[in-house]
């Protein structure tokens, strides 16, 4: 059972430009990769409430994140600032949900980001709290994060998705556009803490997965093709 995120990978031809969006524009606090538990090392990392951004080039290995869709838990004070900066840039989308506003925007190597306001958040922000996965039949890949811990809390009218609640939310869309023309994330990467890393490797390939030899973290692809790495809870 998935126990937390621990990462996220963002695939970048320039992961410099990409980090200079996020270090300058967001304000995120930029971390040494050494001092991670990623393996491999990303050429930048980003400490987000916990979880931390992996950005690499897209020449490396792992080549998940290419396209990835995610949001970040902001402050209200935080997000009046976002707003301002990124209207500067361009067109701002925004959306309401309940007491809550989100704005989306696209970063310099096209991932989707949602900065999602919670009210209660003091300073600046929380944590990634949610994944976007873009899959080929919804009712399989379901199946699939239900194994993982995950619960059905919410799916569409309108589009083919459906949100599901564990250590995080996900999103699980079949190809198409939401909010801002942002589509599902595609070879998504994802680190993952777990309870038991080779169970929950073998959930995602339907095979028997044993121990990783050389590295505490045990990867593989799912049948949408995102590349998901366990480790044991630390």
């Amino acid at each position: 059972m998935i126990e937390r995120l621990a990462y996220l990978g963002l695939a970048a031809t320039d992961p410099e430009e990409v980090a200079d969006f996020y270090a300058e524009t967001l304000d995120l606090p930029r971390t040494d990769p050494e001092s991670t538990p990623i393996e491999p090392v990303p050429a930048v990392a980003f400490d987000v409430g916990g979880e931390y951004l992996a950005i690499r080039s897209l020449r490396s290995i792992p080549s998940g994140g290419v396209h990835t869709h995610f949001a970040i838990a902001v402050s209200t004070e935080w997000y009046d600032a976002l707003f301002d900066r990124l209207s500067d840039l361009g067109q701002v989308t925004e959306r309401r949900f309940g007491e809550n506003r989100s704005l989306y925007w696209f970063d310099p190597a096209g991932h989707c980001v949602e900065f999602g306001e919670r009210t209660y958040l003091e300073g600046s922000h929380g944590g990634i709290f949610e994944v976007v996965l873009e899959v080929s039949d919804l009712d399989e890949a379901t199946a699939r994060y239900e194994r993982l811990g995950f619960t059905t809390v919410d799916q569409g009218d309108e589009r083919v998705r459906r949100r599901l609640r564990g250590a995080f939310d996900l999103e699980l869309w079949e190809p198409q556009l939401g909010i801002g023309d942002g589509r599902g994330g595609a070879h998504v990467e994802l680190g993952l803490y777990s309870d038991d890393p080779a169970a929950d490797a073998s959930i995602v390939t339907d095979r028997d997965i044993g121990a990783p030899e050389t590295t505490p973290w045990l990867c593989v692809r799912d049948p949408d093709n995102h590349h998901l790495c366990f480790a044991n809870v630390s």
